[in-house]
């Protein structure tokens, strides 16, 4: 800690840089100038630097001064040496933070953050700079710690501001890639890997990166330690019938196979199976349904083998044409779940049709449809996770009801059967472009932001307590946003990027579930 005299008494040696150490007669104002050889007083030994010198020339930055009298290099002699380091001042050679008692918590030195120069600040209770520089706090910082359970991710090195992009979890860092951007086609193929230990990013490479897109599906291949991206739309619109492979730990891309590859698509969706038996495949990527344009849905699916770079077509009965839908993947049975959507009524088989059909897809046996009894009234837009046993959908946009706040439990290990969603409490409002995530840790699903329509964003999340089936609401504490991401670290759910009223958002948060 630094002990400084009174102001009064250091503007009265207006040449001191501190009580230990004088600076040199005829010392120059500016860092990095000549100083004389001459002194009165002793010498700072706690200097930066040990290297011998007689002349600034032999210093190098950060410790870029030459104290000729102890030929040392140290990093001030005079105040004007620390200019580059404002609020700091020059004690024993070092441009160090001032901290007014010994009582006092120690400050510390930030160099320049986003939006913020460099700064001296106490990182046990600013708001700004929460137990590391740059860490800010929605709300009030505390013993190096931001109260509020809503913290936001860092915005240095963060991707530009993006919407309708993909996120997944690699089980230590997050992936974004992709979307709509501003200016240009409009659409990117650039992305970050973020992580939440270091609060840092790291920008994806481009090179062999699948080509700019927005509305892509994408997974993390926990075998191959890879992320899987496919399909969605390019410059104009145009559906794409393309993909890419992405290593983080080499940060490299690599192309998938064109051949037999699923037609162009989007609003379509991608699973994981981490087990399945499919001709010849043990693991793979499950795409299916989509639009191929505004008014023609798809009714084909495929399996992407990441171990041959090989598409496998699944053919047989297939649910009706369909884009809009959800779909999850059943690890306890080894099976995809799709419902809803917008496509081909399955009774009538009438176009244009929002649906509320379940049907269940196991690799080795092919497509079931469930029985729709008790199911969610039909919707598109909605989302789905898979909470260990059951399914759970929420929200999405009906041509009866409008914007949906309700949503239901599919138990297939129960007879296919359906419970509704917290009901008989609060609830939380209707939503389309939201995230839902399935944190195993703490047994919630959590629900953020999404729209209503015409510009009408939203900031609110709530988390669903599967043993209660009660809704509780989030506090509110990220910028309201739809079309953005959501992934899933332990206990903690990490929301990136999004449209908002201001624009496309290059800002994320996290919140942690844990009581």
């Amino acid at each position: 800690m630094f002990a400084f005299p009174a102001l009064a008494t250091l503007a009265g040696v207006a040449a001191c840089a501190d009580s230990l150490h004088l600076d040199p007669p005829g010392a120059g104002s500016g860092g990095g100038s000549a100083h004389a050889s001459g002194t009165t007083g002793s010498h700072g030994s706690s200097s930066s630097g040990g290297s011998g010198c007689h002349s600034n020339l032999e210093c190098t930055y950060p410790i870029a001064v030459c104290d000729t009298v102890a030929n040392q290099c140290v990093e001030c002699l005079t105040f004007a040496d620390c200019g580059g380091k404002p609020g700091t001042v020059c004690s024993h050679g070092v441009c160090g933070c001032h901290t007014e008692s010994d009582a006092a918590p120690p400050m510390d030195y930030c160099p320049a953050t986003v939006g913020n120069g460099g700064h001296c600040v106490d990182l046990t209770s600013s708001p700004s700079d929460c137990g590391t520089c740059g860490h800010a706090c929605f709300g009030s910082c505390a013993m190096k710690k931001c109260a509020d359970k809503w913290q936001p991710t860092a915005t240095a090195g963060a991707p530009v501001g993006r919407a309708r992009h993909v996120a997944v979890w690699t089980g230590s860092r997050m992936i974004v890639w992709g979307g709509q951007t501003a200016g240009g086609s409009g659409v990117t193929n650039t992305g970050g890997l973020y992580d939440p230990v270091k609060d840092t990013w790291q920008p994806t490479s481009v090179v062999s990166a699948p080509s700019p897109r927005a509305d892509a599906a994408a997974v993390w291949d926990d075998v191959e330690n890879v992320m899987l991206v496919w399909g969605g739309t390019g410059p104009g619109g145009v559906p794409l019938g393309t993909g890419g492979r992405y290593d983080p730990a080499t940060n490299a891309w690599t192309p998938m196979t064109l051949s037999k590859a699923p037609p162009a698509r989007y609003q379509h969706t991608a699973v994981w199976g981490k087990t399945l038996t499919f001709m010849g495949a043990t693991h793979g990527m499950i795409v299916w349904g989509g639009a191929s344009s505004a008014t023609v849905q798809l009714a084909d699916g495929y399996v992407y083998d990441p171990t041959a770079d090989a598409w496998l077509a699944i053919t047989g009965t297939n649910p009706t044409a369909r884009s809009q839908h959800a779909a999850v993947w059943s690890s306890a049975l080894d099976q995809m779940i799709v419902f809803g959507g917008y496509g081909t009524d399955p009774v009538s088989m009438l176009p244009n049709a929002y649906l509320n059909d379940a049907w269940t897809f196991d690799p080795s046996t092919g497509w079931v449809v469930s029985a729709a009894t008790g199911a969610p009234s039909p919707r598109r837009q909605h989302t789905a996770v898979w909470a260990g046993t059951s399914m759970l959908v929420f929200g999405g946009f009906s041509a009866v009801k409008g914007y949906l706040g309700d949503g239901g439990k599919y138990d297939p290990l129960a007879g296919g059967t359906w419970t509704a969603l917290g009901m008989g409490g609060p609830m939380p409002e209707g939503r389309i472009e939201h995230t839902a995530v399935w944190v195993d840790a703490t047994k919630t699903m959590v629900v953020f932001g999404g729209d209503q329509g015409a510009g009408a964003y939203l900031d609110s999340g709530w988390a669903l307590d599967l043993v209660s089936n009660t809704w509780k609401a989030l506090p509110t504490a990220p910028e309201a946003r739809s079309q953005h991401t959501a992934v899933v670290n332990g206990s903690t759910m990490i929301v990136w990027g999004g449209n908002s009223a201001a624009g496309l958002l290059a800002t994320g948060a996290s919140f942690d579930t844990a009581p």
